[in-house]
């Protein structure tokens, strides 16, 4: 009898464990939706007072508490059913007015995670631990196929601005980018804009080279954490090689809507979080000059350090529709995000430029209303 008892609990220790290496719970809270507490209800406005969330959102009873237009915001809500699109998130003034998908859930970042790697730099050039001006030759930065003494000429800056001149494979590109690459040794370095991994992943090497730290554990405990993101973990990042190209990995991250709107907050706020000033304003405001003019529209018409930057405001922006875009006038933060990636780009985002004139139009600047205000 015994025996049978302790067979049966051996086999159920096995079932668990089974169950827990395919289907982690993790996984599984994100797949029913309840990954993250619900946001605060806030059933008063103050338009003069600022506002963050702490360890969970506040969100408006009602658009309309905050001047916003519900039937608008339908509008914009019906427009995405047709679209690819898997969770939208608004913030005004540090509140969320409206959000709909699976906000909470985590998605792959494509190349939205390269806005975040903007801050992990920030911090360190404030810090005096990185120099924009070194080269990648004194950096003793080089590849599979080695660079020529004039492409190692190439600043830290540079790399930044997607302005190295370097045109070597990397890992993680786009078909845009393999098609589209210039020759090598074809443009000196800092003469010519051009949307480039090698770019980006040398970032990457570099960073940790200088700081001695892992870009993932970096961006948790001195990001992460501090804004309180509500669903990303650690082991939401991993290095992506492809060492047949390039020695230098791709960043890869799985990101919420919620937490992606949080690091949005931190950058309309010039690095401030809550009186923290966890980035230089001077980092925020060098990060968002215009470097280079893409010949994009909307929201992709210049680009800055790793953000692009329009006459609205700057965008963090990938493959799919993937956008966390920040209107600083407005105090607006919108996030878009899209699992399915494939087809056109350049359709998706001009979708996403449509959606955000939506939604600013349902807000209280297009109907000259700022919302109640608590005495």
């Amino acid at each position: 009898m015994n025996k049978h008892i302790v067979k049966m609990n051996s086999v159920l220790v096995f079932l668990a464990l089974l169950w827990a290496f395919f289907f982690p719970l993790g996984s599984f809270v994100d797949s029913i939706g309840f990954s993250a507490g619900t946001p605060q209800l806030l059933t008063e406005y103050n338009p003069k007072h600022v506002y963050f969330p702490n360890k969970l959102w506040l969100k408006a009873s009602s658009p309309e508490l905050m001047g916003w237009s519900s039937e608008k915001l339908k509008d914009a809500r019906e427009y995405t059913l047709s679209h690819n699109t898997s969770a939208v998130v608004i913030v005004d003034n540090g509140v969320i007015v409206d959000e709909w998908g699976k906000p909470q859930k985590r998605y792959t970042l494509h190349s939205v995670r390269k806005s975040l790697m903007n801050a992990l730099y920030g911090i360190q050039v404030d810090a005096g631990k990185i120099d924009l001006s070194d080269t990648l030759e004194t950096l003793g930065i080089d590849d599979w196929e080695p660079l020529s003494k004039d492409e190692k000429q190439a600043t830290i800056a540079e790399l930044l601005q997607a302005r190295s001149g370097v045109y070597h494979p990397a890992a993680y590109e786009t078909y845009s980018m393999r098609t589209r690459r210039p020759a090598r040794g074809s443009h000196p370095h800092g003469s010519i804009w051009f949307y480039n991994n090698w770019d980006f992943n040398s970032l990457i090497t570099i960073y940790e080279q200088q700081t001695g730290t892992k870009m993932g554990k970096a961006f948790y405990t001195q990001i992460a954490q501090p804004l309180k993101m509500e669903q990303f973990r650690i082991s939401d990042t991993r290095h992506l090689f492809k060492l047949e190209k390039s020695r230098h990995p791709a960043f890869l991250v799985l990101m919420s809507a919620r937490d992606l709107a949080r690091f949005g907050l931190l950058y309309l706020h010039n690095g401030n979080w809550n009186n923290r000033q966890i980035l230089s304003e001077k980092w925020i405001q060098e990060s968002m000059i215009p470097y280079s003019q893409t010949r994009l529209k909307n929201h992709l018409a210049g680009y800055g350090y790793l953000w692009w930057i329009s006459e609205k405001g700057f965008a963090a922006v990938g493959s799919g529709g993937q956008t966390l875009i920040v209107i600083p006038e407005l105090r607006l933060i919108v996030v878009h995000l899209a699992e399915k990636i494939g087809g056109n780009d350049m359709l998706a985002h001009s979708r996403v430029a449509k959606l955000l004139e939506i939604i600013i139009s349902a807000g209280p600047s297009a109907n000259n209303n700022q919302g109640s205000i608590k005495p």
